[in-house]
C-alpha cells in the first residue's frame, strides 16, 4: 500500500496469483469491501485515475441516479459511438471474473 498523506490518498496493491481460477472472484469481494469502506468514511472511490472497469459498476455507491444520468448524456454527446474507453464510466459490460489476466 502507498499514498499521499496531503489528501489521505491511497492505494492498494494486494498481491495475488494470477494463475489461480479463485483470484478473479476474490478481486470482486475486496473491491466490494474496499469501496464499501470508502463510502462510509465518506471518502472517494474514484481515486487519482478515474473509473475503469472495475469501478465503473460501483459508481452507484457514491453517485445518485441523476449524475450517473449526467454521465450518460455527457457520454453520447461526446461519444456517440461509444469508441473511446468503451465501458468505462457509463455502459458497464465487462464480467470481471472473465476478462481477467490469467498470468503473474
Amino acid at each position: 500500500m502507498h499514498g499521499h498523506g496531503g489528501d489521505g490518498h491511497f492505494h492498494f496493491y494486494p498481491l495475488l496469483d494470477f494463475t489461480q481460477k479463485t483470484t478473479p472472484l476474490l478481486v470482486e469481494k475486496m473491491a466490494e469491501r474496499f469501496f464499501n469502506t470508502a463510502i462510509k468514511y465518506k471518502g472517494n472511490i474514484c481515486g487519482e485515475h478515474n473509473d475503469g472497469i472495475i469501478r465503473t459498476p460501483h459508481l452507484n455507491k457514491m453517485f445518485s441516479k441523476n449524475m450517473l444520468e449526467l454521465f450518460v448524456q455527457t457520454e453520447n454527446i461526446f461519444d456517440p459511438d461509444d469508441i473511446f474507453n468503451p465501458g468505462k464510466k457509463v455502459n458497464p459490460r465487462f464480467d470481471i471474473k472473465s476478462t481477467m489476466r490469467t498470468k503473474n
